[in-house]
C-alpha cells in the first residue's frame, strides 16, 4: 500500500491470489485464508480509487480529443475515450452534446466533472 501511495499510479488493477497447479506456490504448505485475501485487495482497490479519483478531478477544465464510441441510454450521455482511456480496462470520457454525434467520430471535449474513474465532457466543437 505505501508503494502504491507513493508512485501515484493512474489507473492500477489487482486480483486475489489464487493457486495455480503445478507451481511452487500452489504446493506451499501454508496459503493465504480467503478473508486476507478479501482484506489485502479491497484495501489495495480502496487506495487506488482515491488515488484514480483525484487524478480523473485533476483533468477538469482540460480539452481533449475523444473518440466517440457509443450512446449510452442510461445516462443520457455519448461514451467516448481519449488518447489515455484503453477499452475495457479503463475509464471513459461520458460526452454531454445536444446535437447527435456519430460514432467514430472525434470531438473536441472540455472536461467539467468527473467521477472514481470516468470523466464527463461537453461537446467544444462539433
Amino acid at each position: 500500500l505505501d508503494a502504491i501511495e507513493r508512485l501515484r499510479f493512474e489507473r492500477l488493477g489487482a486480483f486475489m491470489y489464487s493457486r495455480e497447479e503445478d507451481t511452487a506456490a500452489s504446493m506451499a504448505p501454508r496459503q493465504v485464508g480467503e478473508a486476507t485475501k478479501v482484506r489485502r485487495w479491497n484495501a489495495i482497490m480502496d487506495t487506488q480509487a482515491a488515488i484514480a479519483a483525484k487524478w480523473c478531478a485533476g483533468r477538469i477544465g482540460s480539452v481533449e480529443r475523444v473518440l466517440i464510441e457509443s450512446y449510452d441510454e442510461e445516462r443520457g450521455q455519448f461514451l467516448g475515450r481519449g488518447f489515455s482511456e484503453a477499452p475495457e480496462a479503463d475509464g471513459a470520457v461520458y460526452v454531454e452534446s445536444a446535437a447527435p454525434l456519430q460514432t467514430g467520430s472525434f470531438v473536441d471535449v472540455e472536461i467539467i466533472d468527473s467521477e472514481i474513474h470516468d470523466v464527463i465532457g461537453r461537446v467544444r466543437h462539433i
